[in-house]
């Protein structure tokens, strides 16, 4: 599991979760900032961009030049999807002004019909058009792999953790629908779709939907589905990967839970299929996610050029050459006003 043999060039992953512990913040923020180190160093990532709320905007503030941060907002499932909306122009102007990067990751899981709020609800209304009328980025997730709404078909990690759904939970078809509402009112609005979208098993279908949305990127986050998906129709996923080379981004989903060499694992994964032309299987080091097909994957063995916007200059072109600065003390601030007092501390001691 080298990484010697790919190509040299700069990697930014767009999607990277770290989200502290109140209680051990401090702990946390050390162990992960270390952990990174390690992985980053390794696996030659240059920069990542973290979904952590105010952990990511405090570890961005310690290793600067790093990290890009995602700023938090109520994922659909999520019950404060289902209170009143808050005034989002007050509450994104402050995680801007705060020093985030854009929003996310955020979006649709499928959660029980009774604690999901559409995304194209009026929930979401003021924060669609803040973040199209602001060029906003948004990585938002929705749906998940097809086969967790079939039980029999699931991966055991899945249904472990109960991600399998059923007359209970919006179909995928549901969800998609949900998004595409949203996508139809706000058709300039700057969103990064991970795990491809959960598309992998329909070329064309992806296809269709780059024609329809034109500022919609996709990041190459696994799900392992995607690549044995991909490699079924590996030809037709190569076209679409020059074709489209402006709009898809490099990820990994890497989080605190995994070890060194877990986290590696993955940025080799997602390389390997990306860069090999020939076939290989998942690395002995992959984490349970990574699931273990009984046949090989085969890259994509795609161009120095196509790979050069795919690893960094897609992600600088949608969230800046450069990360925003952060405001310190305003970041403390609007961390305590969200009760996130122990990191408020820390933000302020960073200060």
């Amino acid at each position: 599991m080298e990484m010697g043999g790919f190509a040299d060039l700069p990697v930014i992953d767009c999607h990277v979760h770290f989200t502290p512990s109140p209680k051990r913040a401090e702990d946390d923020i050390t162990k992960f900032g270390a952990f990174m180190a390690e992985v980053m160093e390794r696996g030659r990532v240059a920069q990542a961009y973290l979904s952590g709320d105010w952990g990511g905007l405090l570890l961005k503030a310690r290793y600067a030049g790093r990290y890009y941060a995602g700023g938090k907002v109520p994922w659909c499932g999520q019950k404060a999807a289902a209170a009143a909306a808050p005034n989002w122009r007050t509450c994104l102007e402050g995680l801007m002004a705060a020093g985030f990067d854009g929003i996310g990751e955020m979006g649709s899981k499928p959660a029980k019909r009774e604690q999901f709020t559409p995304l194209a609800g009026p929930f979401y209304a003021g924060f669609w058009r803040y973040c199209e009328s602001r060029r906003v980025p948004i990585l938002c997730h929705v749906a998940d792999p097809e086969e967790f709404w079939t039980p029999d078909v699931a991966p055991d990690w899945a249904r472990s953790r109960g991600w399998v759904y059923g007359p209970g939970h919006p179909s995928k078809e549901e969800l998609y629908a949900d998004l595409e509402t949203v996508l139809g009112r706000h058709p300039e609005m700057s969103l990064v779709l991970a795990h491809l979208n959960f598309f992998s098993a329909d070329p064309d279908r992806a296809e269709s939907f780059y024609r329809k949305y034109a500022h919609v990127a996709f990041d190459l986050t696994p799900g392992i589905e995607m690549f044995w998906n991909m490699t079924k129709a590996r030809d037709r996923w190569r076209t679409f990967f020059v074709t489209h080379q402006d709009r898809l981004l490099f990820g990994t989903d890497i989080a605190p839970w995994q070890s060194v060499e877990q986290a590696l694992a993955r940025i080799w994964t997602v390389r390997a299929f990306l860069e090999k032309d020939g076939e290989f299987t998942t690395p002995d080091e992959a984490d349970e996610f990574m699931t273990r097909y009984d046949r090989p994957f085969r890259g994509l063995g795609l161009p120095p050029e196509v790979l050069e916007k795919i690893y960094a200059t897609n992600f600088q072109r949608i969230f800046g050459k450069q990360a925003r600065p952060t405001d310190l003390r305003l970041a403390a601030n609007l961390a305590a006003e969200d009760g996130a007092e122990a990191l408020a501390a820390l933000l302020r001691g960073a200060g």
